[in-house]
């Protein structure tokens, strides 16, 4: 699926709700595919309850972001979760001159933590360059003669949340993940990565091929063997009220799960947990706003009461548990 890019008038947007703005350390997100210019029209609500903002300053003209707006419009729904680009100078923020990356159908989402509630498939099986062999998702795999030319492809989905594990590499390897089949230029390759290296929260809010390229920091080759998962792979469930909870989450990689819980207004969500330890509830809104967050160390029965009070009417929330 493509994203498409759209002009957006600030004159355009009613009804706005109140901002939750949150600066992140660094993007979850994957590099975008070439983009369309279109209008964006009859919007009639806007939300930015759960919104990140960041500054992009890797292109001639400089923008702020905000990621994870919403919008009602003739071509988008609150479903879909909208990338508001405004251009910037040292002297100015040029608010009538937006640009909306829209990705479709994303659903709730909670992009501090890239925590998706929609249920998505499991990560296809990886190709290297153009071999026609398949390594399957889960698994380490060891690829010898690796040099930054030939690629590690992905056919990814929205809604996956991608995980890398490197076990075992015989030098540390620069890496760039793109959406283009070209080599990237030595200036792309930033991240430096060693063994025993897990890379986390790596969103796909853009179905599509990507490209993993990993290139040794001396010397001409390297070997490498590493896994990759999908950090999403469990499906939502309904929660009713006094039942029991369980799930099965890897210790080795970032997993997690979700259950859909249904709440009133000033309603109190009561969670006792009796096993398990180093994990997180989260609590999150159908705005995608986190409206409780607590963690649990250690072992031993611990009741959070409330984790949460329900802040909204028929808010539809979603509790989930997930590895630190």
């Amino acid at each position: 699926m493509k994203t498409t890019l759209l002009t957006l008038g600030l004159t355009s947007f009613i009804s706005f709700s109140q901002a939750q703005i949150f600066m992140p350390e660094r993007s979850t997100g994957f590099a975008k595919a070439s983009t369309t210019v279109t209008g964006l029209t009859t919007i009639t609500n806007v939300q930015m309850n759960a919104a990140t903002a960041s500054i992009d300053t890797a292109g001639t003209t400089p923008y702020f972001i905000f990621s994870n707006v919403r919008a009602t419009s003739k071509t988008t729904t609150m479903n879909d979760l909208l990338r508001v680009r405004y251009p910037i100078t040292k002297t100015s923020l040029d608010l009538k001159s937006a640009q909306v990356e829209i990705f479709k159908n994303i659903g709730i989402y909670d992009e501090i933590n890239t925590l998706f509630m929609s249920n998505v498939p499991a990560i296809s099986p990886m190709k290297y360059g153009t071999s026609t062999t398949t390594y399957a998702s889960g698994y380490y795999h060891r690829f010898s003669g690796v040099n930054g030319t030939k690629p590690f492809v992905f056919d990814l989905i929205a809604c996956q949340s991608m995980g890398l594990s490197f076990s075992s590499l015989s030098t540390p390897c620069y890496v760039a993940f793109t959406k283009s089949a070209t080599a990237p230029k030595a200036t792309e390759f930033t991240s430096l990565i060693d063994s025993n290296f897990y890379q986390s929260r790596m969103a796909v809010l853009d179905s599509g091929k990507y490209y993993l390229w990993m290139k040794p920091q001396t010397g001409t080759v390297a070997t490498v063997q590493f896994s990759f998962i999908n950090e999403n792979a469990s499906t939502q469930v309904t929660a009713a009220h006094n039942i029991v909870l369980s799930a099965s989450l890897r210790s080795e990689v970032r997993d997690y799960v979700k259950w859909k819980i249904r709440l009133i207004k000033d309603q109190d969500l009561v969670l006792t947990q009796t096993s398990g330890s180093n994990v997180q509830w989260r609590v999150i809104g159908d705005d995608s706003a986190e409206v409780g967050n607590f963690f649990k160390g250690g072992y031993g029965t611990t009741t959070f009461a409330p984790l949460v009070n329900a802040p909204a009417q028929a808010t539809t929330t979603l509790s989930l548990k997930k590895k630190c």
